[in-house]
């Protein structure tokens, strides 16, 4: 085996293993389909990267949104600096 060849089949298994690691992340964030409707085994690396960037960013404004909506209510406007 040539070495071009065993480093294509490295990065072809490093592509498969981050593609799988998303696929995972993705479900946990509570997606199993593309906005376009297809499964997420068949999205490119590409794709599948952007779409979990986009969650994060929605779970994370989220979370601020929540954040501060509890501190209006419990703590009745206290900022951060007066705490």
């Amino acid at each position: 085996m040539s070495l071009e060849a065993l480093d294509e089949q490295l990065k072809q298994t490093e592509i498969t293993a981050r593609k799988n690691y998303l696929i995972r992340q993705l479900r946990i964030l509570g997606l199993e389909l593309a906005p376009d409707g297809r499964m997420l085994e068949d999205l490119s690396l590409y794709t599948l990267e952007w779409m979990h960037v986009e969650e994060k960013n929605k779970a994370a404004k989220a979370y601020g949104e929540t954040e501060q909506l509890l501190r209006s209510k419990y703590i009745g406007g206290i900022d951060d600096e007066t705490l």
